[in-house]
């Protein structure tokens, strides 16, 4: 069995947002698929990725600031699966349910 197609996203000061997001990524169509979130904020978002469960979350908070950049790499180091793909926008828009397995699939092709 190939290893998960990896879905990163970076956070900061995302409390209000990240919990519609993470749900998007629950309703994927294509359940073959880790979530990784790197979050440096000082606001309430640790406490509201304490609430998913799901073994496919990975969520890091790292309390000191890092650019985009750094908190890119940080999930990449960390992200050991099939392929990449970012949100490197904030986590504010979610995921139509049918994205992961899309994006997995054109990735093959391209490899």
């Amino acid at each position: 069995m190939p290893a998960p197609f990896q879905l990163l996203m970076p956070s900061y000061n995302q409390a209000h947002f990240i919990g519609e997001a993470v749900e998007s990524v629950l309703k994927q169509e294509d359940p073959d698929w880790e979530l990784w979130i790197v979050d440096n904020s000082s606001d309430e978002t640790p406490k509201v990725m304490a609430a998913f469960t799901d073994p496919r979350i990975h969520f890091i908070h790292e309390p000191r600031r890092m650019d985009p950049g750094t908190c890119l790499n940080l999930m990449l180091e960390k992200a050991k699966g099939r392929g990449a793909i970012s949100r490197t926008s904030t986590p504010t828009t979610g995921c139509c349910p049918a994205s992961s397995g899309t994006i997995a699939r054109r990735s093959l092709d391209i490899l």
